[in-house]
C-alpha cells in the first residue's frame, strides 16, 4: 500500500469496474518482497521499497469467470523511483491513480481489497 500526502495509489484491472491495489503472483524464483517490487513496477511504473507488513489474509477473487483462493499480504511501501503509468501496462492494469483517502469510499474498492485494507484506511 503506497500512501503519499494523504492519497493512496490504486489500480484497475481491465475486467474490473472497482479499484484494487497493485500486486500479483509470486514467481517461483523470487521472494515475497521481490514479487511486490516487480508487480509495482509492471502495473504502475513506480519503484517501491517495502517497509512493513501490515496484514496477511486469505480470500476469494474472480477472474475470467473462474474463482480463485488467494493469500494476500498488505505491505506499507515507500516510493523510491519511477513514473506513474496512468494507463497501466495495458495487460493486467488499465488505470492507475492516487486517490485522496478522504474521498475514497469502501464501495469503490474490490471486495477482496476492501476487507484487507479496512483497518489501515481508517474505515
Amino acid at each position: 500500500m503506497l500512501v503519499n500526502d494523504g492519497a493512496i495509489l490504486l489500480q484497475r484491472h481491465p475486467q474490473a469496474t472497482k479499484w484494487g491495489l497493485p500486486g500479483g503472483a509470486i514467481e517461483i524464483d523470487e521472494s515475497i518482497t521481490e514479487a511486490l517490487e516487480r508487480e509495482f513496477i509492471e502495473e504502475t511504473g513506480i519503484e517501491v521499497k517495502p517497509l512493513q507488513i501490515l496484514a496477511a489474509e486469505d480470500g476469494y477473487f474472480y477472474m475470467h469467470d473462474r474463482g480463485y483462493k488467494a493469500i494476500a499480504m498488505l505491505y506499507k511501501v515507500e516510493m523510491v523511483g519511477g513514473k506513474i503509468l496512468a494507463n497501466g501496462n495495458g495487460e493486467d492494469t488499465v488505470e492507475v491513480k492516487f486517490v485522496q483517502l478522504s474521498e475514497l469510499k469502501s464501495e469503490d474498492l474490490l471486495p477482496f481489497f476492501r476487507s484487507l485494507s479496512l483497518s489501515y484506511l481508517g474505515w
